[in-house]
């Protein structure tokens, strides 16, 4: 784990490596990449109320959760490097393929819902590799999308720019 990441990234970081499985079960690796996901949203959301407490033992579906989160931190950070617009329309294409996942025992659109989420992640690397090897395409499409949250989650608690970020995110 790289040191220059701020503890509390180093964390997130953490549990991401002990909960997301191997790339060999695509359907877990997405259903425990929402799980993932939802814990930074629940984080942002409560880091921006006064009284976080108050939601503790209220259910809020991930839909509402992206919506609410976006209402309190908004579309633009002043950091230019992590784009707000681009982690909302991200955590949508997610929540719409773990839902596809989740709900359908032989799901219709499962091939539509993987290809949105992948071209929904940020990547220097996007060559159309879900064709030829679907489950490294979505592990790595999971793991870059948590990864990329998670270094937005970092610059909305903490104000700061972990220097790996400025180094391996860049363009895109």
């Amino acid at each position: 784990m790289n040191n220059k990441l701020p503890p509390k990234a180093r964390e997130r970081f953490e549990r991401f490596d002990s909960h997301l499985p191997s790339l060999d079960d695509p359907t877990l690796v997405v259903l425990k990449g929402h799980l993932l996901a939802e814990e930074i949203l629940e984080n942002l959301i409560k880091s921006k109320c006064q009284l976080p407490e108050v939601l503790d033992d209220i259910e809020i579906g991930f839909f509402l959760k992206i919506k609410i989160a976006r209402a309190l931190i908004g579309d633009s950070h002043p950091n230019g490097l992590i784009l707000p617009d681009r982690i909302w329309g991200m955590l949508e294409a997610l929540n719409s393929l773990r839902n596809e996942l989740a709900h359908a025992l032989e799901p219709k659109k499962l091939e539509a819902k993987i290809q949105r989420f992948i071209s929904s992640v940020p990547s220097t690397n996007r060559t159309n590799k879900l064709k030829q090897e679907p489950n490294k395409a979505i592990y790595a499409a999971i793991v870059g999308s948590l990864s990329y949250f998670a270094c937005f989650e970092t610059i909305v608690l903490t104000g700061e720019i972990p220097t790996r970020l400025t180094e391996s995110l860049g363009e895109d």
